[in-house]
């Protein structure tokens, strides 16, 4: 391919909405020289054809598919594109995806209603080579799925949206709306209503009439095109940027990712030299604009309109903070970058293998433990942990998005790991998450809902290296589905007498096991070799149910044994989470049920008659196929770091050239490893100039720097969030960039906090 790829845009083939935003991608493409023509899909469908893609009904059998793909290789012929940036997707059916991969095209799905959408596109995007959101929050659900994926906002269009000194009268205003009645929006401005009523204010937009009375009279009914909004927006003393319901019922998001990233409106308000308000809880604003250029929806608001001129002011910082990075020139430069950090050529097979996971340190058990409030539960099970393990062992836990106290809990466990997700992701990204910060060459997924017993880790793993070919076991328990199940228990439901029970079980049953068919994820211990061959849970299964009968069939399918432990017992409450949330858990075994169906090709009635049979499913599937049957362990915000010179332990060093502090640790790594060792030293100063970077090191360095292990200069702007997945540890020198310290936090990097010390490999190794 060459240095800059051709980037042939399809269109979404609906029309309006998309249709101005796509014109200003295929402007953005040209302007910056990496444009390969246009597919308009509205050219390609007939209505009929049309709808059989909305109902997910038209097959690559069908008269119509055979016309539609005609279309596509005619495109690929006129206009040899490298890559294929898909808008939308919905009526770009898989079949089409998969004849542009025959045409060596690398085929990206920007996916512009997430998360309201994230149920489909989540299930087509393992079709394309890598997905582009507008949605930050839906890009490890991506990831988590096997899929690269870029958070790439949408933006705006600076020919159409620009500041204007002569608004007509007609387009001015005190407070503009603009937009459909969402029920935020209609909520919001109804609680605005008195203090409006006295107003100069426009309603621009459709399904307005659920307004309080006293509004109506604001209402203009009607859909504007970019000319007309761009004058709204300009003529308005306050923008109200009220953002849709950050989750909404009548959409499909059974993951429940909560939409937390801007609008497109934002940037146009901004780019026309309008001053906005938004929604406090579109927590990225900081991310794109200073406090001054756009303000937050708040109670005091309006009391703004008494100094226009201030307003006017702050419209004009926003223009140019927007013309200087978010116009669709700007998100075409973000593309850009991506497609150069991904493999185009090599994805474009569409075979995605697992991502490695850290170096195994072998004799250690990782237990990782996800959770969603409920601390009584986790208090107890890390407490048992405690108490019956004292194998060597390191915890990794996974926050959902906690806020009864759980998160400070964990926060002071000494030496655990902590991933903060801030958001309730689900049950198999989590689980994965934990899994790509597991240092143990056995990974344990336990539920926090549970209590160990004596003996619990050093039996499993007894088990597992009994027989080279046993890649999971699972322990029995009062509370679990299946062969696991035992029933009655003679303790207490306090618990009295729970481990005198499990002891004599343990020493009567010594060993004792068998081979089965399915395990239960509450407590499920995995091989490392077998994660590494088979991947992780599959993400599309959500907040819980099938994923672990997923696992267990590419586990089975990879070769590997399933043990149940009949000599290691384990207590569950069972469904805490699911009580404390409130989900229906039977809707969810249903829900659930159907897509594990549909994946594994099963009778949808199957379950209801008995349960499904894993050896006919096994028949079907045939031999292990990575490609089809890997879910790629993953939980990058951004694409994968082509890090050239990364070794097999990676210590992550931000530093500010011109700065102090970091240069002690840079000659504490020089000191303390050697080229040959297999570790090196990720140095990023973001905001520097590389080669002025590179001086500053070498000049610290001196004579050191002749035999010291590899030091790699991560150039170019990157996503703290990014970058600390590839790093094991952090040295946290003074003055360290506050994004980076934040990521590693939030991401659970081990961080050494003393990076002077002359027992920085001992550390790592540790």
């Amino acid at each position: 391919m060459s240095a800059r790829p051709r980037i042939m845009l399809v269109t979404s083939g609906f029309g309006w909405p998309h249709a101005p935003l796509e014109e200003a991608v295929g402007r953005a493409l040209a302007q910056r020289r990496a444009a390969a023509g246009l597919l308009e899909l509205e050219r390609c469908l007939d209505a009929a054809a049309a709808r059989k893609l909305r109902e997910g009904s038209l097959s690559s059998t069908d008269s119509a598919a055979a016309r539609f793909l005609a279309f596509v290789d005619e495109a690929v012929a006129a206009h040899a594109p490298d890559v294929a940036l898909v808008f939308h997707g919905r009526l770009f059916p898989s079949f089409a995806v998969q004849r542009l991969r025959a045409c060596g095209v690398f085929p990206v799905l920007w996916t512009c209603e997430d998360p309201y959408e994230l149920d489909w596109s989540l299930e087509v995007s393992a079709s394309y080579g890598a997905v582009a959101t507008i949605e930050r929050s839906c890009a490890p659900v991506y990831e988590a799925g096997g899929t690269p994926c870029l958070y790439l906002p949408l933006g705006y269009d600076p020919y159409v949206f620009r500041p204007r000194a002569d608004v007509p009268p007609e387009y001015r205003s005190d407070v503009c709306v603009l937009g459909s009645a969402f029920p935020r929006r209609l909520e919001v401005l109804a609680g605005l209503a008195p203090a409006l009523a006295g107003l100069d204010v426009r309603i621009v937009g459709r399904w307005w009439e659920r307004l309080p009375r006293e509004l109506h009279r604001f209402v203009d009914d009607r859909i504007v095109g970019p000319e007309e909004a761009a004058l709204f927006y300009a003529g308005a003393a306050l923008n109200l940027n009220v953002h849709r319901d950050s989750v909404e019922a009548s959409f499909s998001n059974r993951t429940g990712v909560v939409g937390r990233s801007l609008n497109n409106r934002t940037f146009e308000i901004a780019g026309a030299g309008g001053f906005q308000v938004v929604d406090p809880e579109r927590d990225e604003r900081g991310s794109f604009f200073s406090e001054r250029s756009v303000g937050v929806l708040g109670d005091r608001m309006l009391e703004l309109l008494d100094d226009r001129e201030a307003l006017r002011e702050r419209g004009r910082a926003a223009a140019a903070e927007a013309a200087g990075r978010h116009t669709y020139a700007h998100r075409m430069d973000m593309l850009l970058q991506a497609l150069a950090g991904w493999d185009v050529r090599r994805r474009a097979s569409g075979v995605h293998v697992p991502a490695a996971l850290p170096a195994a340190a072998p004799g250690l058990t990782s237990i990782v433990i996800l959770t969603r409030n409920q601390l009584r539960y986790t208090r107890e099970c890390v407490e048992s942990i405690e108490r019956h393990t004292p194998e060597p062992h390191d915890l990794v836990f996974v926050d959902n998005g906690s806020s009864d106290g759980t998160l400070e809990y964990l926060r002071g466990l000494s030496g655990a790991t902590v991933i903060e997700n801030g958001a309730n992701l689900g049950f198999a990204i989590g689980c994965n998450q934990g899994a790509l910060r597991a240092r143990g060459d056995v990974v344990v997924f336990l539920n926090n809902d549970t209590v160990v017993t004596p003996g619990w880790i050093g039996r499993t793993r007894a088990l597992l290296a009994a027989d080279p070919r046993r890649g999971a076991v699972g322990p029995r328990s009062n509370s679990v589905g299946g062969e696991q199940i035992l029933l009655p228990v003679p303790y207490t439901p306090d618990l009295d007498g729970l481990d005198a029970f499990a002891a004599g079980r343990a020493e009567a049953l010594a060993g004792v096991g068998r081979e089965t068919d399915r395990l239960v994820g509450f407590c499920l211990a995995v091989t490392r070799e077998a994660l590494e061959r088979v991947g992780g849970f599959d993400p599309r299964f959500g907040s819980g149910n099938f994923e672990d009968d997923d696992l267990c069939l590419r586990l089975r399918l990879a070769g590997y044994v399933l043990w149940l432990a009949d000599d290691v017992f384990v207590h569950h409450y069972g469904s805490r989470t699911f009580a404390g949330e409130g989900v229906d858990y039977a809707r969810s075994l249903d829900e659930n049920w159907r897509i594990f169906a549909d994946k594994w090709g099963i009778a949808a009635d199957e379950w209801a008659a008995g349960g499904y049979d894993p050896a006919s499913i096994m028949a079907r599937a045939g031999a292990f196929d990575p490609a089809r049957h890997a879910v790629r362990l993953t939980a990058g915000w951004l694409p994968e770091l082509e890090i050239e010179g990364a070794g097999r332990r990676n210590l992550l060093l931000a530093f500010d050239p011109d700065g102090e502090g970091w240069q002690d640790a840079l000659l504490a790594f020089a000191g303390s490893f050697s080229a040959g060792d297999g570790v090196s030293l990720l140095a990023y100063a973001p905001g520097a100039d590389a080669s002025a970077a590179a001086e500053r090191l070498l000049a610290v360095l001196g004579d050191a720097k002749g035999g010291t292990a590899e030091i790699v200069l991560v150039d170019g702007p990157v996503d703290p969030s990014a970058l600390v997945w590839h790093a094991d540890a952090w040295l946290a020198a003074p003055a360290a960039p506050p994004d980076v310290a934040a990521a590693a936090r939030r991401t659970g990097l081990r961080t050494i906090d003393d990076p002077t010390s002359a027992a920085l490999p001992a550390i790592l190794a540790s």
